[in-house]
């Protein structure tokens, strides 16, 4: 986790574990303070995503972190000339469906600091996911791959 912004956490938390059943008692613990009502409200909100989808959306937040720490730019608020040159390199060499999840991440993340999304709130982003869906760029290369180092070493030579 950065200093400033919170991530997407990977670990299974209290209410993923008790999703569809009802919570234990939480007053009844020792110390049950203000901190540890905080600590719930922060869980709860990564729980809008479930585990396996928060790894996901961290698997594509992290490059994007290194490229705005690469460029000295700070990750929030977003910084539209970033973001496009993020969706255009992973529109260059992977499916739309690719580009939806990595967009989706940087909303996910936008949405945990308590700030706008930037594809309804900048109409050059928006604009940018319309055309990546409507052109299906990248269609004719492998469907979805992973982010490997030569993906990561690719963005930072172009």
């Amino acid at each position: 986790m950065h200093v400033g912004f919170v991530e997407f956490e990977k670990p299974v938390n209290v209410w993923d574990v008790h999703a569809g059943r009802s919570m234990p008692d939480i007053e009844v613990f020792e110390g049950a303070t203000l901190d540890v009502w905080a600590a719930l409200a922060e869980d709860l909100s990564q729980s809008a995503w479930r585990p396996s989808t928060r790894r996901l959306y961290q698997g594509w937040l992290a490059p994007f972190l290194l490229l705005c720490r690469t460029s000295g730019v700070p990750a929030l608020p977003i910084q539209v000339g970033l973001v496009e040159y993020f969706i255009t390199t992973i529109a260059a060499r992977y499916a739309f469906g690719t580009v939806q999840i990595a967009a989706s991440a940087l909303i996910g993340f936008c949405a945990l600091n308590n700030h706008q999304d930037p594809f309804k709130e900048q109409p050059r982003l928006k604009l940018l996911l319309r055309a990546t869906k409507s052109l299906q760029a990248g269609t004719l290369r492998d469907k979805k791959k992973a982010i490997d180092p030569e993906f990561v070493i690719k963005m930072w030579e172009n």
